[in-house]
């Protein structure tokens, strides 16, 4: 069946009246027997590739997923349609998958979901090969590769399942590959001359932000005032929070529902009842915010998720694009932030060499995993557009055009805009900091190499006083010292050593840069508000670069205090410090001038900006008071 009419026709039997962008290429594509390769993020409907062939072409098509709990919800949903469809996993019993199978080699099933690892056993092979399938197609296709983002071994025998089967049509499907993954899923599936579709990366209703983060108390922070946004918190809206491991997600799961916040955790660690259950109540709203590992999220959709938080780094921008894509699938705007503080790179590294699942696993993986966190880290210290950096690194063709704006990025949106070379006094920075790496030889990690340039007196660096670069960045804070490390780390002029203390060496390419012979092409990081050192007591006003007025800043803070009494809120449903330190030190003069203060967005405008300007004014008229 290949004309235009029947697959126009098949697909009314879903209930649809047209095609998401990129659907109808691929299903053509499939129909007409051409080895396909889709990659389609998520929500923009990889399953209608698959089963609407199946539907228009008859006989058994056979879907290789590791998504268990997800083929139940697609067999069902295809069964409420009419089309004769099951599946065979570990959650059923051996006497009940042998009864499907039977069914399946009779023709009484149109489609077939099935684990990969159904086909450790060849036996299983040689009985689906009886059927003489229409369409084999692999889901989750990157699981296929070791350079992909989630490789697992089941998938590295389908190649001998594709020759064992021989099947007429072969589609594998994903929602994140790589050029390099992409080639690789061909190979290993034995695809001849593949038909390629890199379609709908572009989600132009997300917003994508990186905001610089110190410790859990600031994550949290920060998490509660994204979490309080007047829109969100008056329509209920759902939000997820993914986390590096489960005892976070349980740690920050407690500390929202202690200020307020209904949350519950998800992760692998749960029984399969509770992680259902915990997944029902989201699903129906009767939970806000789920805090959750990787674990969640594959199968789940869930349309009107309106925010989506990385309260730690993701391990790739795979992982991450996957994730913060549940955000927004109902086409309406939607927030995606990564809270981002460099010692969360310590935690993904140490991730890289313990996170296996027991396989052993080679070093050419591990330089990948590697080379994929060091690509995170450019993500993350990018001073230019985010959505196309990801864009690009998909390979998608809408990427924008260098230089031009999105709109929808904190870059591009009124943040801060990056050069594309750096100033001579930043170039000047990054030399001498290469040159004090390049001295220390690769022996030493980040947080030494950052006392080493700070001068620190501390012990873990006695003795290095004598190398001719120490201090070379004294006076600058430890966090914009470590931040200017892993620019430099992403651009590529640093590498970190594998091992479970990562030490930093020179690139060739940084020796370049360090002897002037290229300039160096990162994103500078900005300088961030440093905490008070433990010990050291904290002043009334966070520290800044600029001064901030005391007896202003305190007169701001009775302030949010009364409003905030007045309407029964916390006080941070006001406004946080940070924008109340903001504010005495920028001392705007009208509500246009507050409005452009980070924090202050136009319901809180509206519903405070009289009385602060007027305590700004109050306090400028004291000040310029001649003394009596």
């Amino acid at each position: 069946m290949s004309s235009t009419t029947s697959i126009d026709e098949a697909l009314g039997r879903f209930g649809l009246a047209e095609f998401r962008p990129g659907q109808r290429e691929v299903i053509e594509a499939v129909i007409a027997g051409r080895p396909t390769i889709a990659v389609l993020p998520t929500g923009a409907g990889k399953s209608l590739c698959y089963q609407l062939p199946a539907v228009a072409l008859g006989g058994l098509t056979v879907v290789v997923s590791p998504l268990i709990s997800l083929m139940k919800d697609q067999v069902d949903a295809l069964a409420a349609r009419g089309v004769p469809a099951t599946f065979i996993n570990s959650s059923v019993d051996p006497g009940e998958r042998e009864a499907r199978l039977r069914a399946a080699l009779r023709g009484e099933v149109r489609l077939l979901y099935v684990a990969p690892e159904r086909f450790r056993v060849p036996a299983f092979s040689s009985e689906l090969a009886r059927a003489q399938l229409t369409l084999l197609a692999v889901d989750e296709a990157h699981c296929i590769s070791e350079w992909g983002h989630d490789f697992r071994p089941d998938y590295a025998r389908l190649g001998e399942v594709v020759t064992r089967l021989e099947p007429r049509r072969l589609v594998a499907l994903t929602a994140t590959a790589t050029p390099d993954v992409r080639d690789e899923i061909g190979r290993q599936l034995g695809m001849r001359e593949p038909q390629v579709f890199v379609r709908g990366f572009d989600r132009p209703n997300l917003h994508f932000a990186v905001r610089p983060s110190g410790g859990e108390a600031d994550k949290l922070e920060s998490c509660l005032e994204l979490l309080d946004d007047p829109g969100l918190r008056a329509a209920g809206a759902s939000a997820l929070i993914y986390t590096a491991t489960r005892k976070k997600a349980e740690k920050v799961a407690a500390s929202l529902s202690e200020r307020g916040v209904p949350a519950a955790a998800y992760h692998a660690g749960l029984g399969d009842e509770e992680r259902a259950a915990v997944q029902e109540r989201w699903m129906a709203d009767r939970v806000r915010v789920i805090v959750a590992t990787n674990a969640f999220g594959m199968g789940v959709d869930k349309r009107a998720v309106r925010l989506v938080i990385h309260h730690d780094l993701p391990g790739s921008a795979e992982a991450y694009y996957q994730e913060a894509g549940r955000a927004g699938r109902d086409g309406q705007p939607a927030r995606c932030v990564l809270l981002f503080n460099h010692a969360d790179v310590r935690l993904r590294e140490f991730l890289i060499l313990n996170g296996g699942d027991g396989e052993a696993r080679s070093a050419e993986r591990l330089a990948a995993e590697r080379e994929r966190l060091r690509a995170m880290m450019s993500y993350c210290y990018a001073r230019t557009c985010r959505r196309s950096f990801l864009l690009g690194y998909f390979g998608d063709p809408a990427q924008p055009a260098p230089g031009e704006r999105c709109g929808a990025c904190d870059v591009c949106g009124g943040g801060v805009h990056g050069a594309a070379e750096l100033g001579d006094d930043e170039q000047l920075l990054v030399r001498k900091l290469l040159a004090t790496v390049a001295r220390l030889d690769g022996v030493f990690g980040r947080n030494k190499i950052a006392l080493v340039l700070e001068g620190s007196q501390a012990k873990e660096v006695a003795g290095l006083e004598r190398l001719s670069t120490f201090g070379v960045l004294r006076g600058k804070p430890h966090s914009f010292v470590l931040d200017l490390l892993g620019a430099v780390e992403a651009g590529g002029l640093l590498v970190a050593s594998g091992g479970d203390y990562p030490t930093l060496r020179i690139t060739a390419a940084g020796r370049e840069v360090m002897h002037d012979r290229q300039r160096a092409r990162i994103s500078f990081p900005r300088q961030r508000r440093e905490k008070a050192p433990r010990g050291e007591k904290k002043s009334a006003a966070p520290n800044s670069d600029e001064t901030v007025d005391p007896a202003l800043f305190e007169r701001l803070r009775a302030l949010r205090m009364k409003l905030a009494q007045a309407e029964h809120l916390p006080a941070y449903c006001v406004f946080h410090d940070r924008t109340l330190a903001e504010l005495a030190r920028a001392r705007p003069g009208s509500l246009d001038e507050l409005g452009r203060i980070s924090g202050v967005g136009p319901t809180k405008l509206a519903k405070y900006g009289k009385a602060f300007l007027e305590a700004l004014s109050e306090r400028a008229a004291e000040v310029a008071e001649p003394a009596s």
